[in-house]
């Protein structure tokens, strides 16, 4: 027991020794009290005036400190440090020494302290733990020291400063050698890699140099064992994990040395707005400048300098093509915001959560992304081109007949639509063909051609138009007309299975105009109403029935004719047609409305109060040139109706209107709600001329009033089990996506529902008995087309869904596409295609089908469909059964 207690008491005896020691030394010896009082020995020697001496003698030694609340931090650097900002301490050695440089002028020590820049610990009173560099203390953020100091300076400064040349040199290879790939910095990039956001307070416990390398690189960076760690991942990259997929770049120990000063840099401490530099590096204004940009850092290390694509042997893998014009072609705005958004699983990160980039910085990315693509030639330059159908017939087989069919001969496996439809060739002009080759339908399996040359595009528009057979003259039918030999009979059954559905059987109209009525009776003679037969009417639902027999038409027009009472008036001359529009240049017309006598301010010529006129009676049922809006009245602005009436024809029905429509007489004295005289008639017919060389287009803009709500019961009711039910695409088209509805009229889509495609399983939709699916009015078919008007961002933002039998595809797809996607489309060499986030999020089945129908040109993928050319050869089912094999992997 008393051995116990004399323990007890000589322990206690040494640790109050050990106490009173260490307090001696802390209060009376320690560090930076000697540093202080060397300081005032120092300043009494440099001292040349009494105020001087008198601020030596009167210097107070205590522990200084300068508390940074915004960095929540104290540094009691300047406890030893405490003559750096006396220019009288210049020769004298460190901690005493003057800073270096002339930085002080330029950072307030009062606001930014000292380890903001220097690193260290901030709260420590001696060198060595201040310091934190000495083996065996492992503090995560020890002092920096020469070129490593260079690694702050970004946290202030975002743009370069010359004097930091390591820095400088390390940011260009980081960028050159597209490190953001594999790598997060400030939580942007790749996640292959490690994330190196924080990197420099990463702990030194466990990022540590392997032992055979710990003593050489620590000694290199005075025992700062962050850089030690960072320069042997990037001056031995296989060195740890050993089976590390880094690739080795092989850089020398300086250009190691230049990374690691720069990516010590890189840090999540976010700097207060006051300590920030206002300079900053200046981004480009365009989003595809800043795209490019965005590219360079964060794509360009696996696609390549310019989309082409690489064989990445580090990732056992190739990265796509993305400026691949086939791929381009068929992958539009949204394909590359999801792909970039969500990733692909495997190798490609989803940007838009760990990936860290905005919604707005993959916006910019896309816009640049699509900079790959070509410009097609313009319309006007391909119609100068002399075409060549033959060549067209080779390009159209070796294109275009996997989805179509040969020669475009419909087959029910076809993936594409049938071409070689009368209907169809009936709306079909070089326009119509043109923009459905150039631009695609986005968001279908109809990629954009606009690679192609101006020379094949006019081959190829010139073979398409071969399938509209022209069987019509002129001459023979005006001559048929008169013939006793061509019966009214005929034409009666002839205009009731063809034309009554738009026309009424009574003639007396419904979705096309009423034939029957006395004034158009007088003005349409037989020549009149051929050329409309024989050229169908633009942007209206009447096609062009240019396929009918000369004799056919002639007993249908024969047949027309037989409601006519009373004279005709000859409204066919050219003559006519042309003269009108010169003579009233000399008019001088007194318009007579009070609602018409305010001038036009933005007409000058001669037909302004034409323009004036039409504008305020006109325009609210045929619409107006200046306004996109529905019209209750033929378009008389557009390029059908000018090209086929005369100066005449259109001046009579102002004048006296047409009976038994809303059409009222406009001529002075014939009871019409407006009345104007001659003249004026003659100024509005010089300014509806007046369009004929820049007609109305009536492609892509909505025409008919329809109640978009009712319309969407009707298709879903009708359509959507062909079409889908947003009208996104099934079996058949996706007739509501923006590819189709720019290209197209509210007359071609209604004229299609009302006619059908022959040969196809597009039934007509007739407002009576038929063959069809169901019947609908011109009501029906308006407010279908104004449900598909309403919202094209409800099917684009909807995949075409294909019918497909999983088992049959999966034995396709392990047989010909596993050898490269992978097993299951895990992936391999190819992409992974059994991705979830791929199937659901970025690519709808028209994309699928359009990649297999096409293929890409410069790659190992090869069309997949028959007559595509490829090694396999698949027949439409096949394909959609491939496709709902993939689908199901993603369940």
């Amino acid at each position: 027991m008393k051995e116990i207690k004399k323990l007890i008491l000589v322990s206690s005896v040494i640790v109050c020794l050990v106490l009173l020691i260490e307090a001696f030394k802390d209060n009376i010896y320690s560090e930076w009290r000697t540093y202080q009082d060397k300081y005032i020995v120092a300043m009494l020697k440099t001292s040349t005036t009494d105020m001087e001496r008198n601020l030596a003698r009167n210097y107070s030694v205590k522990m200084r400190q300068i508390v940074l609340p915004e960095l929540d931090r104290s540094d009691r650097c300047v406890s030893c440090h405490v003559g750096m900002e006396d220019p009288r301490m210049v020769n004298m050695p460190n901690p005493l020494k003057t800073h270096p440089g002339n930085y002080l002028e330029t950072h307030d020590v009062e606001k930014v302290g000292c380890t903001v820049c220097h690193d260290g610990q901030g709260r420590a009173l001696t060198a060595k733990e201040a310091h934190a560099n000495e083996h065996g203390l492992y503090w995560e953020q020890p002092l920096l020291k020469g070129a490593l100091i260079q690694a702050n300076c970004s946290r202030c400064h975002s743009t370069e400063i010359a004097e930091n040349d390591q820095y400088n040199r390390g940011k260009e290879l980081f960028e050159k050698n597209d490190c953001r790939r594999c790598h997060k910095e400030s939580g942007k990039g790749g996640g292959i890699g490690p994330d190196l956001s924080d990197i420099t307070n990463a702990s030194p416990h466990t990022k540590m140099p392997v032992p055979a390398n710990r003593e050489v690189y620590l000694k290199k960076f005075d025992g700062n064992v962050n850089a030690a760690y960072i320069f042997e991942a990037v001056f031995q990259p296989k060195i740890q994990p050993a089976n590390s997929i880094m690739p080795d770049f092989k850089f020398n120990e300086i250009e190691a040395a230049d990374l690691t000063v720069y990516i010590k840099s890189l840090s999540a401490l976010k700097m207060p707005k006051s300590l920030v530099s206002v300079k900053s590096e200046k981004l480009p204004q365009m989003p595809e400048a800043r795209g490019a940009r965005l590219y360079a850092m964060y794509c360009r290390g696996c696609h390549g300098e310019s989309g082409e694509g690489k064989h990445l042997e580090d990732l056992k893998c190739i990265a796509p093509a993305i400026a691949n014009q086939e791929f381009q072609a068929i992958a539009d705005n949204r394909f590359f915001v999801n792909a970039i958004s969500y990733g692909r699983g495997g190798q490609m990160s989803p940007y838009i959560s760990s990936g860290g980039l905005s919604a707005e910085e993959i916006s910019d990315l896309t816009a640049y992304l699509k900079t790959f693509k070509t410009q097609p030639p313009t319309y006007e330059e391909v119609r100068k081109i002399t075409p060549d159908p033959e060549f067209g017939k080779i390009l159209f087989n070796g294109n275009c007949a996997n989805c179509h069919g040969y020669e475009g001969r419909y087959r029910k496996d076809s993936i594409g639509p049938t071409l070689r439809n009368p209907s169809l060739m009936g709306f079909a002009d070089d326009k119509f063909w043109y923009n459905t080759i150039t631009k695609g339908r986005v968001g279908t399996a109809m990629p954009s051609w606009y690679f192609l040359s101006k020379d094949q595009l006019a081959d190829l528009m010139a073979y398409l138009g071969t399938f509209k057979e022209e069987t019509l003259s002129t001459q023979k039918v005006l001559a048929l007309v008169k013939s006793s030999n061509i019966s009214t009979e005929d034409g009666e059954k002839l205009y009731k299975g063809n034309c009554a559905v738009c026309h009424a059987t009574d003639g007396l109209g419904a979705l096309g105009p009423n034939l029957a009525n006395p004034e158009f009776q007088r003005l349409a003679d037989a020549s009149y109403l051929l050329r409309v037969i024989k050229e169908g009417r633009d942007g209206t639902a009447m096609p062009s029935w240019n396929h009918l027999s000369n004799e056919d038409v002639a007993s249908v027009i024969k047949y027309i004719k037989t409601w006519q009472n009373g004279q005709s008036v000859n409204a066919s001359s050219d003559t006519e047609m042309k003269s009108v529009s010169k003579k009233v240049k000399s008019d001088k017309p007194i318009v007579e409305m009070a609602a018409l006598k305010q001038a036009a301010d933005t007409i000058n010529t001669d037909n302004a109060s034409g323009k004036e006129i039409f504008e305020t009676v006109c325009a609210q049922c045929h619409g107006s040139r200046d306004k996109n809006s529905t019209r209750m009245a033929p378009a008389i602005l557009s390029k059908g109706f000018l090209s086929q009436a005369s100066d005449r024809f259109i001046r009579e029905i102002v004048k006296y209107g047409r009976s038994q429509t809303q059409m009222r007489p406009n001529l002075k004295g014939k009871g019409g709600i407006v009345e104007i005289s001659e003249a004026q008639i003659n100024s509005v017919v010089a300014y509806i001329r007046s369009f004929e060389s820049n007609p109305l287009e009536l492609r892509g803009v909505a025409t008919v009033a329809g109640d978009a709500q009712i319309g969407a019961y009707m298709f879903k009711t009708n359509c959507a089990q062909c079409h889908g039910e947003n009208a996104q695409g099934g079996n058949g088209p996706g007739i509501g996506k923006i590819g189709f509805l720019t290209q197209v009229s509210d007359g071609f889509i209604m004229g299609m529902a009302r006619m059908g495609r022959n040969g196809s399983e597009m039934r007509p939709f007739t407002p009576y008995g038929g063959d069809g699916f169901s019947n609908m009015t011109e009501k029906d078919l308006s407010d279908i087309v104004a449900f598909l008007r309403s919202n094209v961002e409800r099917a684009t933002f909807s995949g075409k869904t294909v019918r497909g039998v999983v088992e049959d595809g999966q034995l396709i797809f392990e047989t010909n596409c596993a050898q490269c996607h992978g097993k299951k489309g895990k992936g391999g060499l190819a992409p992974a295609l059994g991705n979830k986030v791929f199937l659901t999020r970025i690519a709808f089945d028209s994309y699928l089908q359009a990649t297999m129908a096409l293929g890409r040109h410069n790659t190992q993928m090869r069309s997949m469909m028959t007559g595509g050319g490829g090694v396999v050869e698949l027949k439409a089912p096949e394909v959609n059964n491939v496709i709902s094999y993939l689908k199901s992997l993603a369940q």
